[in-house]
This record gives structure tokens, C-alpha cells and sequence, in this order.
């Protein structure tokens, strides 16, 4: 391209002007005015610094080295560098950036970010249920009024269940004769149902025995917990009247481990006077905060049960055939 400059010289001197060093001096450094465009072999490399370019000067997209889809300019120990984004995200022509599928960890989520509406279980419906199946979460669509949540154990699913599905045999163990031991209190069970029955007292003559005392208590229990017990023995029948060798029915009681104590009384011996049972020994009554109690029975009691007393023959001075039984502890989870 044409260049065309334009020379300003510092002093003009006439023709025949005497020539001092003082107008030598006066000329100074004349100015070049460039018009036109100035090509690539007119600049020394490197002549053009960031101060030659104008502030508002734009340069064009085009300007620039060619760049592959998805690359970015990135400094790299300052300089420029064209780079492909990588690792767990991609970008797109249109500058859209695509996650990576199962990039996103509980590292990478702020504590309490997700809530349930961020949780979708395919059919989001009021009542439904998320569980583990041994695999990953899964739904378990709401269950019908009345029903509820049954686990089947570590190695099966929950289910959905109605109260007659449900087991209500419990596990229990009884004692029907005198002795002691200790209940503990299985992994799992919060709650213990026990049923407790003193020993049922002799008879004599024409004078039945008493029945034991009886009790319930709801009990509120740990796992490991021991609840001890004794359960009271039967009394003996008299062969006469005047009710010789008849005696009482013992005490069953339940000792908890802070100290409570609950008792079915046993029942004492009847009168010989007037056939009724006297609470001179055991009362044949329930003692401790217990829920349900029943007081001894003034006649035979529960013929064939547990804590039942003698049977009178109905003779005076004979010796009943049918006897006493022993109370009984039941405990029932």
C-alpha cells in the first residue's frame, strides 16, 4: 500500500543566508506525518506495545487463532493458552456445560441442601414410604386405612399389613411349680406383659382352699434387663376338722432391677369355724403398682388352673383327694 509522509523542517534559511552555529542549533528534530496504511515490513518486530493500542480499540473474534469446539482461553503461567475442558463437565458450542452422571457426590452438596422436594420417588402421592432393598431406594406405595408398617427382618422388605395378619401368639415362658429364676429381657423388646398367681392354699373336711391372688403389669423394659421372680408353691390339704397340716398357698413376686417388687399373694387357710379364708398368713391379694388384680377366691378357685385351692371332700375328718396347685409367673413380649 502507497505510504505517504509529510516532512516539517525545525528552521527555513534564505538563499545567500550566512550559515552561524546558532542557526545550526535552531533546526532541532523535524516531525513526520504518515498517511496511509503502514504494512507488516515497515515495523520493527516488536515496535508495538500495549501503549500503541487505543483503549477502545476492539479486537475482532476473527483476529484470533482458530479454536477447537469446547475450548477455552485459559492463562498457564501467563500466557494464553487454548484448552478442552475436562474432568466431570463438558461444554458445548452454545456454552451449555453438561454434568457428568454419577459425578455429584455428598462431598460436593452443602449440609441440609436437599430437601424433600429434591426427592422423587417415580409417583410422589401422599403416604408413600422409602426404603432400602438391598440394592438402592425404592417406593412403597401408601398402604390402605388401618393398615400398618410390618418389617419381615434385616434381610427382607417392609410390607404393608392388616392387624389380623399380624402374630399376636408373643413369646412366653410359665412356670407351674414352686421355684426362682431370672427373666431377661431379649434384644428388641421394649415392652413385657407379666402374669403372676400365688399358690392356691390346702383344704380340710367339708372346707375348700383358696385361690391365689392374681396380677398384671405392663412393664417398660431395656434389652438385657433381668426381672427376677419366684413363684409360689401350693399348699397342703388337712385330714380333719380341726385342719391339722393344712397349709397356705406361697407368694409369687417379681423383682425388678431398680427395686420394685409386685406380689400375688398365696392364699392363707381357710377357717375351720366358718369355711371362710383368713388373712392371717398370706392375704391371697396383689400388692405393688400392678394393672390388674383379682383377689383370692373364698371357695375352690380355678379347678385344674394354676394357684387353685383344695377341694373339701364334703366329710368332715377326711382328707380331700383333689389338691392345691402352685401359683405361676408368665412373661408375655
Amino acid at each position: 500500500m502507497a505510504v505517504s509522509a509529510t516532512v516539517t523542517p525545525g528552521v527555513v534559511l534564505s538563499e545567500n543566508e550566512e550559515v552561524t552555529i546558532s542557526k545550526l542549533n535552531a533546526l532541532g528534530t523535524p516531525t513526520v506525518d504518515v498517511s496511509g496504511a503502514v504494512g507488516t515490513l515497515s515495523l520493527a518486530a516488536g515496535s508495538v506495545t500495549n501503549t500503541e493500542i487505543a483503549t477502545s480499540a476492539a479486537i475482532q473474534h476473527d483476529k484470533l487463532a482458530a479454536l477447537s469446539t469446547g475450548q477455552l482461553i485459559v492463562g498457564n503461567a501467563g500466557t494464553p493458552t487454548a484448552t478442552t475442558v475436562s474432568g466431570d463437565v463438558t461444554i458445548a458450542a452454545d456454552g451449555a456445560v453438561t454434568i457428568a452422571n454419577d459425578a455429584i457426590n455428598a462431598a460436593k452438596l452443602a449440609d441440609g441442601a436437599v430437601d424433600g422436594a429434591a426427592i422423587a420417588m417415580g409417583s410422589d402421592a401422599q403416604g408413600d414410604i422409602l426404603y432400602y432393598n438391598g440394592t438402592s431406594y425404592v417406593r412403597l406405595e401408601a398402604g390402605t386405612d388401618g393398615q400398618f408398617l410390618k418389617t419381615q427382618g434385616a434381610a427382607a422388605n417392609p410390607v404393608w399389613a392388616s392387624p389380623s395378619d399380624a402374630d399376636t401368639s408373643g413369646l412366653s415362658f410359665e412356670f407351674a411349680s414352686s421355684g426362682t429364676g431370672t427373666f431377661t429381657v431379649p434384644s428388641g423388646v421394649t415392652k413385657v406383659l407379666v402374669q403372676a398367681q400365688g399358690g392356691g392354699s390346702g383344704s380340710y373336711g367339708q372346707h375348700d382352699g383358696g385361690g391365689g391372688g392374681y396380677f398384671e403389669k405392663s412393664l417398660t423394659v431395656t434389652a438385657g434387663e433381668e426381672i427376677d421372680y419366684s413363684v409360689g408353691a401350693a399348699g397342703n390339704n388337712g385330714p380333719s376338722n380341726n385342719h391339722g397340716g393344712v397349709t397356705a398357698g406361697g407368694n409369687t413376686t417379681i423383682t425388678m432391677e431398680n427395686g420394685d417388687v409386685f406380689t400375688a399373694g398365696g392364699a392363707p387357710v381357710p377357717n375351720y369355724h366358718t369355711g371362710a379364708v383368713s388373712a392371717a398368713t398370706n392375704s391371697g391379694l396383689a400388692s405393688g403398682d400392678v394393672d390388674i388384680s383379682l383377689a383370692r377366691n373364698y371357695s375352690s378357685g380355678i379347678l385344674g388352673g394354676r394357684g387353685a385351692g383344695g377341694i373339701g371332700q364334703g366329710v368332715a375328718g377326711q382328707t380331700s383327694t383333689i389338691t392345691p396347685t402352685g401359683g405361676f409367673v408368665k412373661f408375655i413380649y
